[in-house]
């Protein structure tokens, strides 16, 4: 019996970073990979021929529908889906922006969630599928200086408990 390859959605490729090496690794293991991020252009580089590329804003309700949308018309499901998009917000708490603050929860907390709202019921008819978030250190142990990110990533791992 020939099984398909994996389709693995991964967020927050640009090059030189977590998500763009995750993709060459699951793409060398065969998978068939859909990188995504804000920009196509910082994804490029690729080496795998298993890689594509679409243009995701995870902060975004249509983006986030639409690719997810998108990959399952082509392959007709997703197995895997990898949160690793991220923005960093460092200093003291004091001195941030409440617009920064919010930047910052909207691509660290609320995109995880917005995925989630947004795969979950496809992985379900299925009765298959694999949610990976990458987090942080940081939001169990915090510092001074990352009470903003800390916080983020403290919130997400708190809300897909509950999942």
């Amino acid at each position: 019996m020939v099984t398909s390859p994996k389709v693995v959605l991964i967020t927050g490729c640009s090059k030189g970073g977590i998500g763009f090496s995750l993709c060459e690794e699951f793409a060398s293991q065969g998978c068939k990979v859909y990188a995504t991020a804000r920009k196509l252009e910082s994804m490029e580089g690729f080496a795998h021929e298993n890689i594509e590329q679409l243009k995701l804003d995870v902060t975004s309700d249509e983006d986030v529908h639409e690719v997810i949308s998108t990959v399952i018309e082509r392959e007709g499901r997703i197995d895997v889906v990898v949160n690793n998009a991220g923005a960093a917000c460092m200093g003291p708490l004091i001195d941030i922006s409440m617009d920064d603050i919010r930047r910052t929860y909207e691509t660290n907390t609320f995109s995880i969630i917005r995925m989630a709202k947004a795969i979950i019921p496809y992985m379900a008819a299925r009765k298959s599928g694999t949610i990976v978030n990458i987090g942080s250190v940081v939001g169990e142990t915090p510092t001074p200086w990352s009470g903003v990110y800390a916080s983020t990533k403290s919130a997400w791992s708190s809300s897909v408990r509950a999942l």
